[in-house]
């Protein structure tokens, strides 16, 4: 039993040497002309490449790019927004014409100065625009949206950011307005949504109080005193004594950086400030020591916190120290801590072969984040930074020889310099995986579709290539020169299928 297997799987072996000898090698038993290199073969493969290239191209037709921003409406976002609250058995807002008129204001700004921000780049908050529309609050929000095409997919973005469900979903607010604005930002047609909330300061109607007035009684003349004058005492004279010498506790220090509030992003920022000479200096956070250091013999000092301060605003005061006691508080220091690396998310993401330089790759996608001061889109050490304010792109890269295996990356950095890495797609031989797609359609395949194409013509030109090279040379040798002119220019159409496709 066992020998004839062995003799079956012999003869099968042998079968298939035969034919790959027949269908691959140049021999006298096939005249030297391999069957998969034939006339009838080559135009085969010809065919199936023309059929593939005619696929892909349709392919790109149907496959939708970043789409293009469309008209939202104010009215459809304010009833979204309130279905939410219902939701939640919160009350509904009501629209009120001060904060639509703040809203679109802002909106108008961050178009004409080219910004999409909380905080405009000249450090104006949301909060301008509430008093230059007339709205006093007691608390106040603001969501920001941009580049999106219904109002369904704006509440739903928003619903999903922890930051901006709290505003649409926090029972303090009473007003709501929004501005829905179309133009440019930074060259790209785009439109920008502004959300404000609010709760408005209560006015009471004070009763006006009527004072009494009564008249004046008459009064009678004063009369003249006959009691005599007399002078005051005199102010009894003190000898002069000497007080003991008291304890004189050091003068208040000075901090001089950080000057006025500013944001960093460590959470142990330095200090630096003027005291008196060899002095001990102690750092206070909310009446909370955080942190000593001693002035030098010029009377400077610097020093951080002794531990990390957490996200938000702190405001920071330093006392000096000797041995005659301490001196007061100096004058505090408004300073905001932000350690957090800015948040983005991509949509409507595309990766494909570029058709304009080969080995590169077009990238194009909409980036919903905030806080973003500078953004890169990185390809191993090709990198295209973006302009400022962004929200949409499509990008060339190009990578050095084995660099695609890096994948691609976005990476972004806030104004106060942290950075955070938002991987965009990871690339092989044979597939591309966008990260963070726009959908899971059946759409989502035809990327995959395209660098498998792209691929297999690079095998395929390769393998033709090779199994020309050594047909030729056979065909040279024998003098066959009709095929090698023939192998030639499929050659060369495979060369410029390949580098067009």
């Amino acid at each position: 039993m066992i020998r004839r297997i062995k003799h079956h799987v012999r003869r099968h072996a042998r079968t298939v040497k035969h034919h790959f000898w027949n269908v691959f090698i140049p021999h006298p038993g096939n005249d030297h002309r391999p069957h998969a290199l034939r006339h009838q073969a080559l135009t085969a493969y010809a065919i199936v490449i023309v059929v593939v290239k005619v696929v892909v191209s349709g392919l790109l037709v149907v496959y939708p790019g970043p789409s293009a921003t469309a008209n939202l409406t104010a009215s459809n976002i304010v009833s979204l927004t309130n279905q939410a609250r219902q939701d939640q058995s919160l009350k509904a807002l009501k629209a009120n014409s001060k904060l639509v008129t703040g809203a679109q204001l802002k909106a108008q700004d961050m178009l004409s100065r080219g910004y999409f921000a909380h905080v405009s780049p000249s450090k104006v908050t949301p909060w301008y625009w509430f008093k230059q529309a007339g709205y006093s609050y007691t608390t106040a929000g603001e969501n920001l949206a941009v580049d999106f095409v219904t109002a369904e997919g704006v509440t739903e973005a928003w619903l999903a950011s922890p930051g901006h469900r709290r505003n649409v979903l926090n029972g303090k607010f009473v007003d709501i307005g929004v501005a829905v604005a179309s133009g440019k930002l930074n060259g790209v047609s785009t439109t920008v949504v502004v959300q404000f909330f609010g709760a408005p300061v209560a006015t009471k109607q004070q009763p006006k109080k009527v004072a009494k007035v009564t008249p004046p009684k008459p009064t009678a003349p004063a009369k003249k005193s006959t009691v005599a004058q007399t002078a005051p005492p005199p102010e009894p004279v003190l000898s002069e004594t000497t007080e003991p010498s008291l304890p004189s506790p050091p003068v208040a220090p000075k901090i001089t950086s950080p000057d006025g509030t500013v944001v960093v992003a460590t959470a142990r920022p330095w200090f630096g400030g003027e005291a008196e000479e060899d002095v001990t200096i102690e750092l206070f956070q909310n009446d909370q020591p955080v942190g000593s250091t001693a002035s030098d013999a010029q009377g400077y000092f610097r020093l951080q916190p002794d531990r990390d301060l957490p996200d938000g605003v702190h405001e920071l005061t330093t006392v000096a120290v000797n041995q005659d006691g301490r001196s007061q508080p100096s004058a505090p220091v408004t300073l905001t801590i932000d350690t957090q690396p800015p948040s983005a998310s991509l949509e409507q993401t595309t990766v494909l072969p570029s058709y304009t330089q080969p080995g590169a790759y077009t990238v194009s996608a909409v980036i919903r984040g905030e806080d973003v001061a500078e953004a890169r889109v990185r390809l191993g050490s090709a990198s295209v930074s973006l302009p400022v304010g962004v929200t949409s792109f499509t990008v060339e890269l190009t990578p050095a020889f084995g660099e695609a295996a890096d994948g691609i990356e976005l990476e972004l950095k806030d104004p106060v310099g942290n950075v955070s890495v938002v991987p965009v797609a990871s690339l092989s031989f044979l597939d591309v995986d966008v990260v963070q797609p726009a959908s899971r359609s059946w759409l989502s395949v035809i990327p995959k579709l395209l660098f498998f194409s792209r691929r297999f013509f690079v095998t395929f030109w390769l393998f033709i290539f090779v199994a020309l090279a050594v047909n030729t040379l056979v065909r040279w040798r024998i003098q066959h020169r009709p095929m090698i002119l023939y192998s030639l220019l499929l050659l060369y159409g495979l060369t410029v299928i390949m580098i067009t496709t």
